[in-house]
């Protein structure tokens, strides 16, 4: 571990099965990389709840959210089985759980190594853009494992683990065009994403309609999430108590009724708009 940092300036770890490693080990293992590297990102693998005595110790910076993925991804895109009340609920009751730099430094995902590959299992293709925007708008990293960004598709190890299609990567896939737009996103407000507040001021499962919040003392940027296949209208002003909106990936003013498609999301700005000199492009 020492090599890799001093040798190739790595960024941080991943520790493999985190929780059944010894305390013992966990301890030296973090004080010898931060004696070398203080900024040093820690990760714990923890498949379960049993994360607080190491977040408590400072011995790890974040965690893989399983919980997020057993808890929200799972019943609520592949089995259509929860809710959006009961989805709301578990996405607010997952936010106190951990400190709010626990949770964002951990790590937000939808497929790995380890699962089947979320877009093999979505019943509806057309819902798993939702499922996306979910893993951008809420504290943490999200974290993209190879080829989501073209549908590649696995089931289960080894299918999920298989080889990137770089052929197909070459072709443009509408999938891509989503994570480019969430990514310059994140960085073009990250002062939001990294300390801004989580809040969901409106769900409707009747309607399908969830709306997703982050914000600070100055903006806040809201996801308008349709579940449903039918087109829908919402009086966003009247609901979040706002008249004026940019449509963040339009870069257009937007009224205080809102129109969408089926599965669509917007992503709508309110509050003090950002300068072009703010904006951070890759």
């Amino acid at each position: 571990a020492q090599y890799w940092i001093k040798r190739f300036a790595i960024d941080g770890w991943r520790l493999d099965v985190c929780a059944s490693l010894p305390p013992s080990f966990i301890d030296k293992f973090v004080r010898e990389m931060r004696t070398i590297k203080p900024e040093i990102l820690i990760i714990g693998e923890i498949w379960g709840k049993n994360a607080d005595d190491l977040l408590r110790q400072g011995w790890i910076d974040g965690i893989t959210n399983y919980s997020l993925y057993w808890e929200v991804i799972v019943p609520l895109f592949e089995k259509a089985a929860l809710s959006l009340e009961k989805a709301a609920e578990a996405i607010m009751s997952l936010n106190y759980r951990y400190s709010y730099p626990e949770a964002r430094y951990s790590w937000n995902f939808s497929s790995n190594h380890d699962l089947p590959r979320l877009y093999s299992i979505v019943p509806d293709k057309q819902v798993y853009p939702l499922a996306i925007h979910l893993l951008y708008v809420l504290p943490g990293n999200p974290v993209i494992y190879y080829g989501e960004e073209i549908g590649l598709e696995g089931s289960s190890d080894p299918a999920n683990r298989k080889c990137m299609d770089w052929r197909a990567a070459d072709t443009p896939h509408p999938l891509q065009g989503i994570y480019k737009s969430l990514n310059r996103m994140r960085s073009t407000y990250k002062d939001i994403f990294n300390q801004g507040n989580l809040s969901i001021p409106y769900v409707d499962s009747k309607k399908k309609i969830l709306i997703i919040a982050r914000y600070n003392r100055e903006r806040a940027i809201h996801f308008i999430f349709n579940f449903s296949r039918e087109n829908r209208k919402i009086d966003i002003g009247k609901i979040l108590k706002k008249s004026r909106f940019t449509d963040i990936e339009k870069d257009t003013g937007q009224g205080p009724i809102t129109a969408l498609e089926g599965y669509e999301v917007k992503i709508l700005l309110s509050g003090r708009e950002i300068s072009p000199q703010e904006k951070k492009r890759f």
